[in-house]
């Protein structure tokens, strides 16, 4: 699919995260049994919950393939714009690939990938940063959970290659080892 979009808050995609469960192949809703009453037959209803169940069913047992490019990123304090990125959503993890972010007034490449089979959600990601405002990079990305360095008090233009491997948790946050 290619995918395009003015704005995007990231926010919103969290549940991509979430382990996801085999469903059965056939969804049935269990009716219990009456004594003495005859009923007439009557027609099951489609319901919401059914379809829930059965498009959750093609969704866990699919993989996707996307095209992105999206004018404006947000989530929490990061800001970026003019990405672009091919998002792989397979079975059992995420990968994102040939990803271009303008953040803090300079450029990031990254290839990254996430494991969707465990509660440890392993991660690897391997990225080029360009000349972004190191008190900005700091701040898009919440100090990266350091407390004695801070956005509020660094300064400078940055420049690096970077690889890292590590866990996360469902909620996005890094697992301490």
């Amino acid at each position: 699919f290619d995918l395009t979009s003015k704005s995007v808050n990231l926010d919103e995609f969290k549940s991509l995260l979430v382990d996801r469960q085999p469903t059965p192949t056939n969804v049935a809703s269990a009716q219990p049994a009456t004594k003495h009453k005859k009923h007439k037959k009557q027609k099951p209803k489609l319901e919401y919950d059914d379809i829930n169940k059965r498009i959750e069913k093609v969704l866990s047992q699919s993989d996707m393939y996307f095209n992105v490019k999206v004018d404006k990123v947000h989530y929490k304090s990061f800001d970026a714009t003019n990405i672009s990125a091919k998002i792989n959503l397979l079975t059992d993890s995420l990968s994102v690939q040939n990803v271009h972010i303008n953040h803090a007034n300079g450029s990031i490449d990254l290839n990254a990938s996430v494991s969707q089979n465990n509660d440890a959600h392993p991660f690897s990601l391997d990225a080029n940063i360009k000349n972004v405002n190191i008190s900005e990079l700091f701040k898009g990305f919440d100090n990266f959970g350091m407390a004695s360095l801070k956005y509020e008090n660094i300064t400078g233009i940055f420049s690096a290659d970077i690889g890292i491997t590590g866990n996360i948790t469902k909620n996005i946050n890094l697992k301490a080892n």
